[in-house]
C-alpha cells in the first residue's frame, strides 16, 4: 500500500485560501456593481454634482473613510483629468498626507494599504505627496499583514539588518494594539472607488463615470 500523500504545507494552504477568496470576490462583484449603479441612479439631479464637495467636507470633519477616499483623489474623475487645474488642488495637496495618517490612527484599516503604497513608491497622486521611505513602508506593510492575516508582507524585511527588522516588527505590533486594539479584518483591504467598469449589458450612470 502506498503511503498517504503528505499534507499540504502552510504555503499551499495560504495559496488555496487566496484562490478561494478571489473566486468569491468575482462571484460577488456583479451584484456589488449593480448595487453601486442603483445608488448612483438614486442620487437626485440637483445633488449629482455635489459629491466632491460633500466628500471634502466629510474628510475635513475627520470621518476616516472620507479622509482616505479624499486623500486618494476619489473626488476627481477616474482619469484625474483636470485635477491639477482644480482650484481645490493645493488644498487637497496640503491636507491629504495628514488625513491618511489620522485615518490610520482612528482605526480605519484601509488606511494602512494607502499609506503602505505611499511610502513604497509614487503610484498615484496621493503616493507622490509622501516621500518614499522603505523602513516606514516595511512597518506599515507588517501592520497590514497583521490586520488582514496576510503573509506576503514578510518579504519587506529583506535587505534590513536584524536590528532594523526588530524595530519594524515592534512598531507594527504597537500600532496594531494602539490603533486597532489587536483586531483582525476580512474583505477588501483597499477602499475601491465607487466607479467600476459596468458588467456586460449594463450602462453606468453618468454621475459615476467621466464628466
Amino acid at each position: 500500500m502506498a503511503p498517504p500523500p503528505a499534507p499540504p504545507d502552510d504555503q499551499d494552504a495560504r495559496k488555496a485560501m487566496r484562490s478561494s477568496a478571489s473566486v468569491d470576490f468575482l462571484m460577488r462583484e456583479p451584484a456589488w456593481i449593480a448595487e453601486r449603479l442603483a445608488q448612483c441612479k438614486a442620487v437626485p439631479t440637483a445633488l449629482a454634482g455635489q459629491g466632491a464637495r460633500y466628500l471634502e467636507q466629510a474628510a475635513l470633519a475627520g470621518e476616516p473613510e472620507a479622509m482616505v477616499r479624499y486623500a486618494e483623489g476619489q473626488h476627481w474623475p477616474p482619469s484625474s483629468r483636470g485635477a491639477m487645474a482644480d482650484p481645490s488642488f493645493d488644498r487637497w495637496r496640503r491636507n491629504a498626507p495628514g488625513m491618511m495618517r489620522r485615518a490610520l490612527k482612528a482605526g480605519y484599516p484601509e488606511a494602512a494599504f494607502a499609506l503602505m503604497i505611499a511610502y513604497q513608491d509614487d503610484g498615484g497622486f496621493h503616493a507622490a505627496l509622501i516621500p518614499n521611505d522603505p523602513e516606514q513602508a516595511a512597518v506599515i506593510g507588517l501592520l497590514y499583514a497583521r490586520l488582514y492575516g496576510s503573509q506576503s508582507m514578510e518579504g519587506r524585511l529583506r535587505g534590513m539588518d536584524a536590528a532594523s527588522q526588530a524595530i519594524a516588527i515592534r512598531q507594527a505590533e504597537a500600532m496594531h494594539r494602539e490603533y486597532f486594539q489587536g483586531r483582525r479584518f476580512s474583505g477588501s483591504a483597499y477602499p475601491y472607488p465607487a466607479f467600476l467598469p459596468p458588467v456586460p449589458g449594463q450602462t453606468t450612470h453618468d454621475f459615476c463615470r467621466e464628466p
